[in-house]
């Protein structure tokens, strides 16, 4: 297992099979996008729809096959397809039954749209059919927390791949939701604030390429997130260099830990554990640490120290998203550690920014980041316990939780192997959530659904925005874009009425 680093598991074929075999397709591309974005900076949220017009160049009937990129920690909630003119909305399934159903469909030449979970960044979207006389329309939503950084909230635009969109233009609506008055905006895109208002929202509207990347970043409401000094102190501390960062840093942060830990015992891991009584010891750990880059702690090694007594300091390396990686020997050797080891892990970043690996073991209550102020420790809160679920947000937010619940659980299980609870499954459900386990389904008739046991009509109406009376009474008075533009035009008409009455009744 010493060896088996990332790029090792890539090119054996153990990682992401999804994301490898994905190609781009010569015939199908976009050719009109739409990106709606509802930001609710008090709740530290967004929610995102992307609505694509698919078409090709073919006669020959094809499967559109994109693959969406989006923030860590995001969950799809919303598919929807329009069949004969008419939008359709996805009803939840188990992973593997609503694979079975497309697959199925598809080899009867019918009409179905699925999304699929790839890893906690990717998702996989399939729409059949395709060609150059049946061009499609298909919109997904998803929730996002959003970053924050001193009180600077930011959001990040998906990208999309596996098809063709060179040369395909997206009209992009920002939306902000706040009790307070929203401030501009700041982007690389140049969004222009619209001029009609709705409740509580603020809209922003700019035009690009979708394949550029864009974000757009506002001042965040109410406080920023502390980090709470830690009562907890460690009796091991524990270095993990994997050959990102020179000897000299791993030196300074050994001596400032043994200042203030004097009596924690210090170890380091190489391609083994080795209690530091030299300074021999940790440069011969940093060289080993080389030959282990991409990898990161050890779970396989029986000598990992007890997470409940132990620190471990980490570097910001290569390491992926943890559950890309399953299905692997590293991976069951993981979900073994954190089933016989109730209480987390406790982790010391050596940089500021924190890997996708770890950050995700934060996210999933399986480790705890703490920072280090020179004299103590102090616990730095997760994105998700940023996110507040407090007035018209409160379903976004109930979704995260319910993804978060649903990667915990994808971790344990590998090892546990108890299945997936009901009580998670219908958290699953009620809000419509894209997971290991779930996906999201659109078949042509009521019939296909109930051929594949897809029964549950009750959850096409969890495919929209949040239920919450406020948001919708706010949402439903916002226009479209396209409705901005029937708006100014009849207002432009009656301007005109009322010239020419007012002219006559002078003359």
């Amino acid at each position: 297992m010493a060896g088996d680093t990332w790029g090792r598991l890539a090119a054996d074929g153990k990682l992401s099979p999804d994301l490898r075999s994905l190609r781009v397709e010569d015939t199908t591309y976009v050719n009109h996008a739409g990106i709606r974005v509802q930001v609710f900076p008090d709740q530290y949220v967004a929610y995102t729809e992307v609505d694509l017009q698919i078409e090709s160049s073919s006669a020959r009937e094809s499967v559109a096959n994109m693959l969406f990129e989006i923030p860590s920690g995001s969950v799809a909630s919303s598919l929807t397809l329009w069949i004969d003119g008419q939008e359709r909305p996805a009803r939840f399934a188990l992973r593997g039954k609503a694979s079975q159903a497309f697959n199925t469909i598809v080899n009867k030449k019918r009409d179905p749209a699925l999304i699929e979970w790839i890893d906690d960044r990717h998702l996989r979207l399939q729409v059949f059919p395709v060609s150059h006389v049946l061009p499609r329309r298909v919109k997904v939503g998803y929730v996002t927390p959003l970053d924050s950084q001193e009180l600077e909230l930011e959001y990040r635009s998906p990208t999309i791949s596996g098809i063709r969109q060179d040369t395909a233009s997206a009209f992009v609506t920002v939306e902000v939701f706040s009790d307070q008055q929203p401030q501009a905006l700041t982007s690389n895109l140049d969004f222009k604030p619209l001029g009609v208002t709705a409740g509580a929202a603020k809209p922003f509207e700019a035009q690009t390429s979708l394949t550029k990347p864009w974000s757009v970043k506002f001042a965040a409401r109410g406080e920023k997130p502390i980090h709470e000094p830690s009562t907890w102190s460690p009796e091991s501390i524990v270095f993990v260099p994997r050959g990102g960062r020179p000897e000299a840093r791993w030196n300074d942060a050994k001596k400032a830990l043994q200042s203030a830990f004097p009596n924690a015992t210090i170890g380091a891991f190489g391609d083994r554990l080795n209690w530091l009584t030299s300074s021999k010891d940790l440069t011969r750990s940093v060289e080993d640490g080389r030959t282990m880059r991409g990898l990161p702690l050890p779970f396989y090694q029986r000598e990992m120290p007890n997470p409940s007594t132990t620190l471990y300091v980490v570097e910001n390396d290569r390491a992926p998203n943890i559950l890309t990686l399953r299905g692997t020997d590293y991976f069951r050797s993981m979900s073994n550690f954190f089933v016989n080891h109730g209480e987390g892990l406790r982790i010391l970043g050596l940089d500021d920014a924190m890997s996708p690996f770890y950050s995700g073991l934060s996210e999933l209550d399986l480790a705890t980041v703490l920072s280090f102020d020179g004299k103590r420790l102090l616990q730095v809160p997760s994105l998700i316990s940023s996110v507040r679920g407090e007035k018209m947000a409160t379903e976004f937010v109930d979704r995260l939780v319910a993804y978060k619940q649903s990667m915990r659980h994808a971790i344990l299980d590998e090892v546990r192997g108890d299945g997936t609870p009901d009580s998670l499954t219908e958290e699953m459900r009620k809000g419509h959530l894209v997971t290991p386990f779930s996906s999201l389904i659109v078949l042509e008739t009521e019939g296909d659904y109930s051929r594949f046991g897809i029964n549950d009509k009750d959850s096409e109406k969890n495919n929209t925005r949040p239920a919450d009376p406020s948001l919708r009474e706010s949402l439903g008075l916002v226009p479209e874009p396209h409705e901005y533009l029937l708006l100014a035009i009849c207002l432009a008409a009656i301007a005109y009425m009322y010239r020419r009455r007012s002219g006559a009744v002078l003359g």
